[in-house]
């Protein structure tokens, strides 16, 4: 395993304005020794993982490798202050943290006059925002202007006033915290499989934030609200009811009378989210869907990082691959693949893209009949090329067995699948639905050797079964094969 170091993720994870910020930053910080932290942001940029032997070449006889955990401590640093400097016009929570300490600095050097006028200012503009705790934190400096000011009858009229304000804030703020509290116990869930999903569906649905009748006191928790109830219907196999879920909270913010704006990035998670529940009777409904989230870019760019519209831009065209295999038009889907992979070669971020890309990718030429090309994008996954995606591994363990049966490898296919039991075992241990297609597959290779057509039929149509027990769309380039093989 390559090793991890946390300047190295730093600098990889900046787009070319940041980097080019950066060193702009970096020139005017007065650092004599700006010279030597740029090389050294350079060197770590160049390397493809982090190797501190690259390091002692490019330094070798300075004494910068006397002191270099040191060094690359303060370029961290360095590096973070220069970004929170780049995003503090962008970022409305880092312009508040900004003001928050401007307005300090004044009530400590005694501007009581100008201090009080951003404190209504940045309380306005976060109660607004609905930033709940910035909002609780220009309240309780208002005390501290009036203590300051040392207006006895001021702080007698305003006392309760405060109070109230801070017990209203506060309760959006716990509010809006619990629905962050579910979403932190529902993500975990969507490992497990089977009866398990379905009980701990059931048991978030009756928590009192998610029961029937109770309002969210914010949009942001109406927001919340929304994408929770999608993840526990996905859970809980309930696609129809998580789509009704988004649809709702989508058509709430395209009505201009709600005078509701989400950020650009969490009114495209909605839509992202929507896509991902639509299977292949819904595929016609996607282009739309898909063509709204590249508009998300068009109509918010400003509002957007580089690398927030990357990520919208490649998860279109991903969206769009499963649009067009959900459609049989693997060729299409392939067109658009190229596409996303011209993407990742262009981009030193979003690489944790490339292995689904490789599996579509694969069910592509899979579906084409391209057997070889599919067992070139499988072995990119399994190699961990870009990025490594356990996660998916148990699909690419199927398609690679579907693909060797194919090929007539029938020596090679029990090796496989004794690998992908071990796996899916040691990795998702309540992945009974998993196992359960992998046997099944194993069953029907066994079949497939011996000619048997009445077993064949048979077999396929146990796996048959086992896919319509769970509305999992990731699966129907299963049904697809076997389904070809039955006509």
């Amino acid at each position: 395993m390559p090793e991890k170091d946390e300047l190295f993720i730093l600098v990889h994870s900046m787009d070319k304005n940041e980097k080019g910020y950066f060193k702009k930053f970096s020139g005017i910080s007065g650092d004599s020794k700006a010279g030597i932290y740029i090389r050294l942001f350079d060197c770590i940029g160049r390397m493809k993982a982090y190797d501190p032997a690259l390091l002692r070449k490019e330094f070798a006889g300075e004494k910068v490798l006397q002191h270099l955990p040191v060094t690359k401590h303060y370029l961290k640093n360095m590096i973070i202050r220069a970004l929170r400097n780049y995003y503090e016009e962008q970022d409305t929570v880092l312009k508040g943290v900004m003001a928050l300490g401007d307005a300090r600095v004044m009530l400590k050097k005694g501007l009581f006059q100008s201090a009080g006028k951003k404190i209504i200012k940045e309380k306005k503009a976060a109660l607004l925002d609905e930033n709940f705790l910035m909002a609780l934190q220009w309240i309780s400096l208002n005390d501290w202007l009036t203590f300051a000011g040392r207006d006895v009858s001021e702080m007698e009229k305003t006392a309760a006033g405060i109070l109230d304000e801070k017990q209203k804030t506060a309760d959006h703020y716990l509010d809006l915290a619990g629905y962050t509290y579910l979403k932190s116990v529902v993500i975990p869930a969507t490992t497990l499989n089977g009866k398990l999903r379905a009980t701990r569906a059931k048991q978030f649905l009756g928590h009192p934030l998610l029961k029937p009748g109770k309002g969210a006191t914010s949009n942001k928790a109406r927001m919340a609200r929304a994408e929770l109830l999608a993840r526990i219907y996905a859970l809980a196999d309930e696609p129809e009811k998580g789509a009704a879920a988004l649809r709702e909270m989508i058509a709430y913010c395209d009505d201009p009378s709600n005078g509701y704006k989400p950020l650009p990035i969490h009114y495209f998670v909605l839509h992202n989210l929507l896509l991902n529940f639509l299977g292949r009777g819904e595929a016609k409904q996607m282009l739309p869907l898909i063509e709204k989230c590249r508009g998300i870019i068009d109509s918010n760019r400003e509002a957007l990082s580089l690398t927030s519209q990357t990520d919208i831009r490649i998860t279109a065209y991903m969206h769009e691959m499963r649009m067009f295999l959900y459609l049989y038009k693997p060729h299409e889907a392939l067109v658009v693949g190229g596409k996303v992979l011209d993407y990742l070669k262009k981009n030193e971020y979003n690489r944790e893209v490339g292995p689904e890309l490789f599996l579509l990718q694969a069910i592509a030429h899979t579906a084409l009949k391209q057997f070889d090309k599919a067992l070139e994008k499988l072995n990119d996954v399994f190699n961990g090329a870009y990025y490594e995606r356990n996660d998916l591994l148990p699909d690419v363990y199927l398609l690679n067995i579907i693909v060797h049966l194919e090929l007539g490898n029938h020596a090679i296919i029990k090796r496989q699948v004794d690998m992908a039991r071990k796996f899916i075992t040691e990795n998702f241990p309540e992945s009974s639905f998993d196992l359960g297609l992998l046997n099944g597959l194993a069953k029907f290779a066994v079949a497939v050797k011996s000619g048997d057509k009445r077993a064949i039929t048979g077999k396929a149509t146990d796996l048959i079964k086992i896919l319509d027990a769970v509305r999992i769309n990731s699966k129907v380039y299963i049904r697809d094969w076997l389904e070809a093989k039955m006509a």
